[in-house]
């Protein structure tokens, strides 16, 4: 809008400083002021429908996110769709963002929280397994016991262990207060 308008307004002085303006007189009265309320509008209307677009593929976006199984990470200006039973191994709380590994071993970093994950995916395959960490289970074989009372080690797959490192495993660790959630959670996904 502003560039339509400074064209006019320079457009109009052109003429007054050249002394033409006795030529443009009539457009200067009467087609001007139209002219100018033709390009508001116009402008008024951009807004509107783009602000509507904004909403529109907004309420898309979050229909795609609350479907099961789908989870959406921005990386890098692209935007990747995850399915949380297949492609997703565990994800990890890292101060005020979420760190999820991925099955071909990239991690990706979203602002989010542990909680709200678990919310937003529950009966899927994710699993808190301690405060700052979730895993899916169907990336594991089984679980051991821990080295401190009442703790779980899980066990992934063997076609996992070349994405993880081993301090990524100690970080999955099922703590005291997480162990009978994870044993049934683990008892669902074993029988069905």
């Amino acid at each position: 809008m502003l560039p339509a308008l400074v064209d006019l307004v320079l457009i109009s002085l052109y003429y007054v400083i050249t002394g033409k303006a006795d030529k443009i007189g009539e457009y200067i009265y009467y087609e001007y002021r139209r002219v100018v309320h033709f390009i508001c509008a116009i402008n008024l209307i951009y807004i509107i429908i783009a602000n509507i677009i904004r909403i529109y593929v907004s309420a898309l976006e979050q229909k795609q996110l609350s479907k099961p199984g789908n989870f959406l990470i921005r990386h890098n200006g692209a935007e990747l769709m995850l399915n949380i039973e297949t492609d997703i191994i565990s994800i990890n709380k890292e101060g005020r963002n979420i760190k999820v590994l991925t099955i071909a071993g990239h991690e990706y970093t979203k602002r989010d929280t542990i909680s709200h994950i678990m919310e937003q995916y529950s009966g899927t395959a994710l699993c808190q397994v301690n405060p700052s960490a979730i895993v899916n289970l169907n990336m594991l074989k089984g679980k051991l016991p821990g080295t401190r009372s009442k703790t779980l080690k899980v066990l992934f797959k063997p076609e996992f262990l070349p994405v993880l490192t081993q301090a990524q495993i100690e970080k999955l660790t099922v703590t005291r207060e997480y162990t009978t959630s994870f044993k049934n959670e683990m008892k669902k996904i074993l029988a069905g």
